[in-house]
């Protein structure tokens, strides 16, 4: 899970957060207990051309590691199913 330092940004659209975005993000991860732990810093340097890149945890995560808890990796793998439909990304090697 990320985190951001500062004050909550609210809906803004992608040009907007270059000028709001929160400078960094604590990164916590939780074991089969659910209790997060914080393990890492995420700090934002620069603005990139976020042309053709893609985040998607759901495809995209070591074969060991397991979000949790359930309901919340069930709600994020229908996010992440929209949002490939709504980029029209192929649709995803089994």
């Amino acid at each position: 899970m990320l985190t951001p330092s500062g004050p909550p940004v609210g809906h803004t659209s992608i040009h907007g957060l270059q000028h709001s975005a929160p400078p960094s993000f604590t990164l916590h991860l939780s074991g089969e207990t659910a209790d997060w732990h914080q393990i890492g810093r995420l700090e934002l340097l620069k603005c990139l051309d976020d042309s053709g890149l893609v985040f998607d945890p759901v495809l995209n995560h070591p074969p060991a590691a397991v979000p949790a808890p359930s309901w919340l990796r069930e709600l994020r793998e229908r996010a992440y199913s929209g949002s490939r439909q709504g980029r029209h990304a192929p649709p995803p090697v089994a």
